[in-house]
C-alpha cells in the first residue's frame, strides 16, 4: 500500500466523520429550539378568581363546609382541573383563586361549582359560566358567578302551615 492513500482514506474518514456530527448537531440544534417552553402548544399556569353572587337570602343561614370547583375545557369538554376547596367552621372569608394549566393562548374553560353543606348535601350551584384565565404576573381575572340555592325546599311553591289535629 501507498502511505498517501492510507493517509487520504483516514483524512476522507474523518471528513466524513465531521460533516456527520456537524449535520447532527444542527438538525439536534433546530429540535432543541423548536421544544422552548415559550411556544404556542406548551401548557402555561393561568388564574383566575370567583366572586359568587347570591341569588338567595338562604346563603346566610346555611353552613357550608366544602365548594368543589369543575372546569372543563370548552374545545373537547374534557376536565382540566377538578377541586374541592374545604372550609373550616367559623371562617368569615374565603380565598377563591385557582390556577390551571391552558394548552393554548386564550383557551376558554366552562366552571360549574357546588357548595356542599356538613349533611354531604349540595345546597348551592353555579355555572356552567364561560371563563377565560388571566396569564403572566397580573392580577387574574375575577369572574362574577350566579349562585343558586338548589336545597331542601329549592323547587317549593308554596309553604303551609297546619296545626295538628287534636288527639
Amino acid at each position: 500500500m501507498i502511505p498517501g492513500s492510507v493517509v487520504s482514506y483516514m483524512t476522507l474518514s474523518h471528513r466524513r466523520l465531521t460533516i456527520g456530527l456537524v449535520i447532527s448537531l444542527a438538525a439536534g440544534g433546530v429540535i432543541a429550539s423548536c421544544s422552548d417552553d415559550t411556544g404556542p402548544n406548551v401548557p402555561q399556569e393561568a388564574r383566575f378568581a370567583v366572586a359568587p353572587v347570591f341569588g338567595s337570602a338562604a346563603a346566610g343561614i346555611i353552613d357550608i363546609v366544602s365548594i368543589r370547583f369543575v372546569l372543563l375545557r370548552t374545545a373537547d369538554f374534557t376536565v382540566a382541573r377538578d377541586t374541592v376547596l374545604s372550609i373550616t367552621p367559623g371562617q368569615d372569608s374565603v380565598n377563591l383563586e385557582l390556577t390551571v394549566l391552558i394548552l393554548t393562548p386564550g383557551e376558554t374553560f366552562l366552571l360549574t361549582l357546588s357548595m356542599v353543606d356538613a349533611a354531604g348535601d349540595t345546597v348551592f350551584t353555579g355555572g356552567p359560566i364561560e371563563v377565560t384565565p388571566t396569564t403572566g404576573g397580573g392580577e387574574p381575572s375575577v369572574i362574577p358567578v350566579v349562585i343558586v340555592y338548589v336545597g331542601v325546599g329549592a323547587d317549593a311553591t308554596s309553604v303551609e302551615i297546619t296545626e295538628p289535629v287534636p288527639a
